[in-house]
């Protein structure tokens, strides 16, 4: 129960500044303002892919491969089940795709789809 005329400690009030950049954002002043030093770009998964598949002994999950194919991750497990491309299941039996034979079934789909 509080007292009547309580009022909390300057440093527990919360005061709403609008954000730079974004208008219609408020962000409280106990949130940190994120520095220029800080930002860490994290890679996407294309990047990813791209950066494993110089080496030919890499092995993708299903994620890298859908990202340089623009599918579904669901679809490349699909394709490994019917056959189009080979897996090696890991010791938790998760799939993992080597780079190269990706890489030349890529080579195959585009041009597949460049001959009309």
């Amino acid at each position: 129960m509080t007292p009547t005329g309580y009022r909390p400690p300057e440093c527990a009030q919360v005061t709403l500044i609008p954000e730079m950049g974004h208008p219609g954002r408020l962000r409280s002043s106990f949130e940190s303002i994120p520095s220029e030093n800080n930002k860490k770009r994290e890679k996407t998964v294309e990047e990813r892919a791209m950066e494993t598949t110089s080496d030919p002994d890499a092995l993708l999950t299903p994620s890298e491969v859908a990202a340089m194919f623009r599918v579904n991750p669901k679809t490349v497990t699909r394709w490994a089940r019917a056959g189009k491309i080979s897996a090696i299941r890991t010791l938790g039996g998760h799939r993992r795709f080597r780079a190269a034979e990706i890489r030349r079934f890529l080579e195959q789909v585009e041009e597949g789809a460049e001959t009309p």
